[in-house]
């Protein structure tokens, strides 16, 4: 009888069937990340440490191509057109600053850091979170707080 019921225990208590929870990072979070990872890329090539630079905007890149695909998109304001805009980032603003870091390029960094901050503004705008202000200069805190 202990036997059975043992048995019975187990077979009632098992999670087998039970899918494991699936976690998505949110995308506000992971954007917290790549505007701190954006700001020291800045600094660092403001003050020509362009291998630093370019391995902060390697991790830009990384969470373009790794997170954000899988992270839960925000719940205020329109977010649909976010995974169409991160990936239009990922393919032009990150390549261009990963090319200029490399290169050591200061001017082409220069302008490749306003494009990109330029792109960041547009999503920001489009989904609702136009007051989380990117600026286009280098070494400039990230979010812009500064009065406009």
């Amino acid at each position: 009888m202990l036997g059975r019921a043992l048995l019975l225990l187990l077979v009632c208590c098992s999670k087998q069937d039970t899918p494991a929870p699936v976690f998505h990072p949110r995308y506000g979070a992971i954007m917290i990340d790549v505007g701190r990872r954006f700001e020291l890329a800045g600094k660092a090539a403001s003050a020509n440490r362009f291998e630093l630079a370019a391995f902060e905007v390697g991790e830009i890149q990384e969470s373009f191509e790794q997170e954000l695909p899988n992270a839960e998109l925000p719940k205020e304001g329109p977010s649909q057109a976010l995974p169409a805009m991160a990936k239009g980032f990922l393919e032009t603003n990150a390549v261009e600053l990963v090319k200029a870091a490399k290169a050591k390029d200061a001017r082409a960094f220069t302008d490749a850091f306003a494009r990109a901050a330029a792109a960041c503004n547009t999503c920001h705008q489009s989904s609702g979170h136009g007051y989380v202000e990117i600026p286009s200069a280098l070494g400039q805190a990230v979010p812009s707080v500064t009065p406009p």
